[in-house]
């Protein structure tokens, strides 16, 4: 933020559980976000994206990102793990190799999340269309070659929002406005 020269305009951080924000008064930020795939991560998503629109203002913005099932699906088909492929296409849910269950999101289910509780989705676009969530070894270290990471950056300017690419990208992220 420092190297930015936006400290000034950042009032603070806060590490809370996004199910559960008290703490935060109602409509106090312009800009909520959520990134690191949190709605993957919680049990209760529709309670988390409730939240998001409590504690932004009217007109404000909350981003967020989510893991992308269609990719995870395409994954579990190339490792073979056709049971697993089908309930993550059919419900979200996804057992991950920790032995835990995450909810994985279509660009669809999360934009409907978003309006059905006050957001109006701006943007939904897929993030790093190539890597998978969250992105393997072999995935990361591409990125220390500058040519891929310029490569990778153009295709995210160009493609982001290609319905196409989203649909292919191992995250998704939404970009959505409080409605007054």
């Amino acid at each position: 933020m420092e190297r930015l020269g936006l400290s000034e305009q950042v009032a603070g951080y806060y590490v809370l559980d996004i199910c559960d924000m008290q703490a935060l008064a109602a409509a106090s930020f312009d800009l909520v976000l959520a990134l690191g795939g949190p709605l993957t991560l919680c049990r209760e998503a529709e309670l988390a994206v409730r939240e998001f629109h409590r504690v932004t203002r009217p007109g404000g913005y909350v981003i967020c990102d989510a893991a992308n099932r269609y990719r995870t699906a395409l994954g579990l088909f190339r490792e073979k793990e056709l049971a697993q492929l089908t309930k993550v296409l059919d419900t979200g849910q996804f057992l991950r190799p920790d032995g835990l269950t995450d909810h994985r999101f279509s660009p669809q289910e999360l934009a409907d999340l978003s309006r059905a509780n006050g957001l109006e989705p701006v943007h939904v676009v897929g993030v790093c269309p190539l890597f998978d969530f969250l992105p393997t070894e072999g995935q990361v270290g591409i990125l220390d070659d500058e040519r891929a990471l310029e490569t990778m950056q153009e295709l995210g300017r160009r493609y982001a929002e290609d319905p196409f690419v989203v649909g292919l990208s191992g995250r998704l992220l939404i970009v959505a406005c409080r409605r007054e």
